[in-house]
This record gives structure tokens, sequence and C-alpha cells, in this order.
């Protein structure tokens, strides 16, 4: 049934689309896997090592795109002045008694006292559990230690993240209602390793700032068994971070003109910036050289858009989406019709996803059939991504790239996220798929009417 049901829908494209379509795509794959274009750059982007906003390697970055992107066919390369916070991680140590545990501070962690916090921990499994201990005073002076993991069951893990991250970003502000001194979670990841796992805080409407950090998975399971035997022992925090408060630095973005409607704005992206500890190769490098390759493919095929291919590498998703604000706001008066975002990882992709209405979504899937000999099925109307997100124009199309997301959580915000973990075709098929979408979008002028 299943093999029927692909070749009626690859018969069904091959009446509505012309064969040239075909050969289109056919030549992305090909030229995308074997010059592997976005693969080197990834490489060359990894090699300048974590690209937190406001650090050095961040700067580094952005002279790294602005050079690569001049290097290109592009008509225009140019900077986006873009403020940014500038936070920075010192030393950390965790110990409970004797033993270590892995521990990393969250992104905008306030740093421990001098000689850093010993205090009793005391475990609880969700908000529900804090508010019962805290309205009993059993909360006061201790460390808080949310014990939440990212459940399993779920198939896309994108899910089991959007149900935990509230633990991560609000853990230490209702920590801190209760007395609590500091704040610990279980690292938001699908596999037990001894790789802790950053990622942002709040401190908004805070009162009392308190640190917050990460345990690894297997340091969050081996403190929960020690806690119901030690209950009383007390942990060694040390997290000695640091806020230098804000900078200057830049979004890098480049033009393709359009043909016919130069006015109209396609826009591929991903961000430049990555957290600290490693060199941001799934996240969110794959997006950026997702974005740059697929701009390539299109400029080395006898393809000739009609409407204006825009790359922009964003500064700081991480830490406050400071360069997609900037662009929407310096962009409102344009008119944009697309922006695709790649910001899931460089690992096989599944489809893609749209922000839209029902009507152009089903024009949309009229191309799915072409896809099929890729292995992308997916076309969907679930969102799009954080950074495209913030294009203020009601009649954009927003997509973002959906690649396979078992094991991207095993990486995300980690160490473990480097170079080495990227394979190099199916992060080419991805790049492949966004000039694919591109074209036949561009093509068969599938685009909301403008108001």
């Amino acid at each position: 049934m299943r093999s029927l049901l692909l070749s009626l829908l690859v018969f069904i494209s091959t009446n509505i689309f012309a064969q040239s379509d075909e050969e289109v795509l056919r030549d992305f794959y090909t030229h995308a896997l074997e010059e592997q274009q976005s693969y080197r750059w990834l490489g060359e982007l990894c090699a300048i090592g974590p690209r937190l906003a406001g650090s050095e390697g961040a700067t580094e970055a952005v002279k790294w795109a602005m050079k690569t992107m001049e290097s290109m066919n592009f008509d225009t390369v140019y900077l986006q002045p873009v403020e940014v916070p500038h936070w920075v991680r010192g030393e950390e140590e965790a110990r409970f008694g004797r033993f270590p545990l892995s521990v990393t501070a969250l992104g905008g962690s306030i740093s421990t006292p001098e000689g850093g916090i010993t205090a009793q921990v005391v475990e609880v499994s969700d908000f529900s559990m804090l508010d019962s201990l805290g309205e009993l005073g059993l909360l006061e002076g201790k460390i808080v230690f949310y014990n939440y993991p990212m459940k399993q069951h779920y198939i896309k893990t994108f899910h089991a993240y959007s149900d935990a991250v509230k633990y991560r970003w609000m853990g230490a502000a209702k920590a801190s209602e209760y007395g609590a001194v500091a704040s610990l979670i279980r690292s938001l990841s699908t596999r037990i390793d001894d790789f802790p796992h950053t990622g942002t805080m709040t401190y908004r409407d805070v009162k009392t700032k308190i640190p917050g950090g990460a345990l690894s998975t297997m340091a969050a399971e081996w403190l929960s068994v020690q806690l119901k035997r030690q209950p009383d022992k007390k942990m060694l925090l040390r997290l000695e971070s640091e806020d230098k408060g804000r900078t200057t630095s830049y979004n890098v973005i480049a033009d393709l003109y359009g043909s016919t409607y130069p006015e109209q704005i396609m826009v591929l992206g991903g961000h430049l910036d990555s957290w600290d500890l490693a060199e941001g190769a799934h996240d969110d490098g794959a997006g950026c050289v997702h974005s740059m390759g697929a701009a390539q493919l299109i400029m080395d095929s006898d393809v000739a858009l009609k409407r204006t291919l825009r790359v922009v590498l964003y500064m700081n998703e991480e830490f406050g989406l400071d360069g997609a604000r900037t662009y929407a706001q310096m962009t409102h008066d344009q008119r944009h019709v697309l922006a695709i975002e790649s910001d899931a990882g460089g690992y096989i992709p599944r489809g893609f996803s749209f922000d839209t209405d029902s009507i152009t979504l089903e024009k949309i899937r009229r191309f799915q059939p072409l896809f099929l000999p890729y292995g992308l099925f997916e076309f969907t109307n679930q969102g799009s991504g954080a950074d495209v997100g913030q294009i203020q124009d009601a009649n954009a199309i927003l997509g973002g790239l959906r690649p396979e997301s078992q094991r991207y959580f095993d990486v995300h915000h980690a160490a473990t996220d480097v170079y080495a973990a990227v394979n190099a075709r199916e992060l080419e098929i991805g790049t492949a798929s966004i000039a694919a979408i591109v074209y036949l979008m561009d093509f068969y002028d599938t685009f909301k009417p403008q108001d």
C-alpha cells in the first residue's frame, strides 16, 4: 500500500510539474552532495570555536561570514549593527560531599558569592511540588534541584523540549520566591551522559536573584539516588559568571536581486551565534551554511529567480533574539513574501513546516511529491522559527526546515555540539532541499496575495 501511494504521488507530480522541475531538483541535490560546499563552510565556521554573542568568537564569525559571502555572487553584502549582551562564563564546580558533579551555569546567571554556596539540596519533580514545599518553608536557604526529565514518549523531541524548558527558563526565579539560595535543573537532553546543557534563564520580575545551573543527566540521576539516602548532606556550588553589559555586534546580510519582482524578498536564515560550551555545529552553524549553500546552488544553476533572495545570518538568537528583532525593525517597510529558517540541526531533513493560512499551505503541498525521492515528506502547518518569526510583514509565509529530531538534544547547548557530530551527506541534503523549495515557490508564484 505504501509503495502504491508513493508511486501515485510521483505520477501526479509528473503530470502537474514540468519535467524540467525534476531535473532542476536533481541537479541541486547532485551538486550539493558532490561538492559538499556547505560542509566545508561549516568546518571553517566551527574552527573559529564558540560564538556566544558579545564574545571574540562571535566577532570572528561575523568577519568570516562577511568575507565568505563577499566571495560569492551576491549583488550586495552588508552588516547590520545589533546591540547584544556580553555575559561571560567563569569557573564552575558542584560537589555533593566529596563527589564532583558535572555542572554548568545557565545563560545570564549571576555568580555565586566568593567561595561558592554550601547548602542542603531539595529535589522537586515540578513546580507544583516546589510550591507545596515552599509554602511549608522547606526551601529557605536550600539549593532547589529540578529533576524534570525530557519525556521520552514524544515522537518529536522538540515537543519534549517545549514541555521541559520552563524549568530552565523560570526555575531560579520561582525558587527565589521561597528563599532558595540557588537553583539547579536536570539538563534538557534525551540522552543519559555526563555533559551538562546550558541555555537562557530569566530574572524578569524577580526581587532576589539567585544563581542557576544545569547538571548533566548522569549527575542528576546520581544525585537523585544520593538525596534519598543522605537528604541532609550538603552541596558546594560555585558558578563564577559575569555580566559585562551590552556591546555592538552584527547581522550579516546578502542579497541576490530578483529579475522580475526585485522588491519582493525571500529570506533564508540561521543564527551565527552559538553557546560558549562548543562549536555550535548543529545549533546553528548548520542553519547558516544551509542558507548560504542553498543560495550558492541557485546561483550556480541556470535558475533565474523572479524575486530577491536574501540570506540573513542573525546575531544573538540564543540570548534574546536581538539580531532578529533588529532585522525586523529595520525592514518593517520592505515586502517579504517568504522567510525560511534552519535552526533544528544538520540531521537528515524530513520536510518543512510553515506558518501560513490553510489555502497557501495546500498550494505548497503540491510540491511534496517532488521531494519524496529525497526522503522529505512532511509539509505541515506547525510554525517556523524564532528568528524569522520576528518579521513583521503579515503577507510573508514563514517556514522552517525540519530535520530528523531524535539525536538533536543529545548535543543541543552542550560541549558535544561539534563539527564531527555533523554528517556531510545529511547536511547537504538539507541545503539542496532549501534551494529546491525556494525555486519551486518562486517559479510557481506560491505566495499569499499582497494587500
